[in-house]
């Protein structure tokens, strides 16, 4: 059996929550108070309701921040007295508030008017506009795959593809480009994955993964990168998995493991680490059992059932209690298959 680790520090700390109710409260009395002023409509969205709003989605009040949004925005109409890159940094966040609602429906309505104004900003001459018109069809074709609209979606992906490689290609210095361009093979991988064309999928996601290797080469104690090209690694190693390929697919899952270990090293209390490497080794376990390697398997999945068991020692959260549900369920089923043979 794996050893289990020892109890992360940072679940013991005081709750947040008093500090962040404070917070929205003050940014709520400030906004009031700025109302009864008669302060100008510009400066009362942009410096009072814009940081109640984004307050109210971080704690995820998606009522009180509906109210806001659909009562003092107008739903969005008072957004005109905005500059177009203020404007996109509101309408940002009501996706976000889409995302919280699922409502994918308004969330793809927000895209369009996110694309619209994004398109005007490049047309005015804003830097950092064409970027934008990139994330536009990003959260458009996210949107479309939240509705089960597959090929929608893969429409969206590819234009925001087209845009952001010619951005990419235009700076080639400019690393957060290069980054945009992975996640936008990231994106069409999904989808070609969803539809079952696997070779498509594994040509977007290598293409990805090769980007995420410059990234780390060029910036190798980038956490964020390196955490990105373990996430790559996976995701080329599920599709060999789903063609057979089953020792591609194992070489792929222990390059992603690696890398996330070496994150751990640095990072020993981060939970969603911890939770990365031991859904890897579910994966490894899964390969190594398809390939009759029943004691190596059963390791993994001891590891995984160690690792998720501390973790939800530490969070509620339902995910990890399903994953460590699974490592339990694949753990017995191969112990009792050795101890049958």
């Amino acid at each position: 059996m794996a050893e289990r680790s020892a109890p992360d520090a940072s679940a013991h700390a005081p709750s947040p929550e008093p500090a962040r109710d404070a917070k929205t409260q003050l940014l709520r009395t400030k906004w009031q108070r700025a109302q009864a002023k008669g302060v100008p409509e510009a400066e009362l969205i942009w410096n009072y309701a814009r940081p109640l709003f984004e307050a109210l989605i971080e704690r995820g009040e998606a009522d009180a921040a509906r109210a806001l949004w659909r009562e003092e925005l107008r739903d969005g109409a008072a957004l005109g007295s905005l500059q177009p890159m203020n404007r996109l940094q509101l309408l940002r966040n009501r996706i976000r508030l889409a995302e919280i609602e699922a409502s994918p429906d308004t969330w793809y309505r927000v895209g369009q008017r996110y694309f619209n104004e994004a398109s005007l900003a490049s047309e005015l001459g804003h830097a950092g506009a064409d970027r934008e018109i990139f994330v536009a069809h990003l959260e458009m074709g996210a949107a479309l795959q939240a509705m089960g609209d597959l090929e929608g979606a893969l429409v969206e992906y590819r234009k925001g593809l087209t845009v952001i490689r010619k951005l990419a290609n235009a700076d080639r210095d400019h690393l957060a480009l290069r980054s945009d361009l992975a996640v936008a093979q990231d994106r069409v991988g999904d989808v070609l994955r969803a539809q079952g064309d696997m070779p498509a999928s594994l040509l977007a996601y290598r293409s990805s993964q090769g980007i995420r290797k410059m990234l780390v080469e060029a910036e190798p104690g980038n956490p964020i990168w390196r955490r990105d090209l373990s996430v790559s690694h996976g995701k080329v190693g599920n599709i060999m998995r789903a063609q057979g390929q089953l020792d591609g697919a194992l070489k792929a899952y222990r390059d992603s493991l690696a890398r996330i270990e070496q994150l751990q090293q640095e990072s020993p209390h981060n939970l969603d680490l911890k939770a990365d490497g031991g859904v890897v080794e579910l994966k490894i376990g899964d390969v190594l059992r398809a390939q009759g390697h029943l004691p190596a398997a059963l390791d993994a999945y001891e590891r995984a059932h160690a690792t998720y068991t501390h973790l939800v020692e530490n969070s509620a959260r339902s995910a990890w209690q399903r994953v460590k549900a699974m490592a339990e369920t694949r753990t017995t089923i191969v112990r009792s298959a050795l101890d049958a043979s």
